[in-house]
């Protein structure tokens, strides 16, 4: 079966715990369909979250906010699709407050950034067995109230898919690496807690 939309990924999910019916659609409003729609909204960020996963990362120049500050450094608004930010084109002298980087950088300002997505024509099959494989073990719990089955598909998301992912991802390209242009590990902690 392809695996095209949410509904697929629900599907999968629905079927790797053993329920022979399927869902046509994961917004309606019916159980299971609802249950698992809003196990797929955070599932979908904590996968993301995992890994630089290369067809989430987006690339971008952002032109600086019209308010300057009174000490004079230029303020630039981050993504609103932003999961974490990976590198910055920015001098040292740059600070983040909310959603907007603080620099004395002259606009525009280079980025490149995890965005999050729930396009699954664009995610590769990594990433979607991934998404698929956690939301089984979260609707496990959730539909089955199946502790064992719920930790089967944890355990199997941990030490078998997301290796595999991160595995082969890395050995295409170096994106799975983390970037050198870290200001500190305090700028992942701060995106990795939102």
């Amino acid at each position: 079966m392809a695996i095209n939309t949410l509904t697929d990924i629900a599907n999968q999910a629905l079927m790797r715990i053993g329920f022979s019916a399927v869902i046509s659609d994961i917004d309606t409003p019916a159980s299971p369909a609802n249950k698992l729609k809003v196990l797929l909204e955070g599932v979908i960020s904590s996968v993301q979250l995992e890994f630089w996963w290369r067809e989430l990362l987006v690339e971008v120049s952002i032109p600086a906010s019209a308010t300057v500050r009174s000490d004079e450094k230029l303020e630039y608004y981050l993504p609103s699709n932003m999961l974490r930010l990976k590198e910055i084109a920015a001098p040292s002298d740059f600070f983040i407050i909310g959603n907007k980087i603080v620099t004395g950088q002259i606009a525009p300002l280079k980025i490149i950034y995890l965005k999050r997505s729930e396009n699954v024509g664009e995610w590769s099959e990594y990433l979607k067995e991934c998404v698929y494989t956690m939301l089984a073990s979260k609707a496990a719990k959730e539909l089955k109230n199946d502790a064992q089955l719920m930790q089967f598909f944890q355990a199997e998301y941990e030490q078998k898919i997301l290796p595999r992912a991160k595995t082969a991802i890395s050995k295409d390209t170096n994106v799975g690496k983390q970037s050198a242009s870290y200001q500190g590990s305090w700028l992942n902690s701060f995106y990795a807690s939102k």
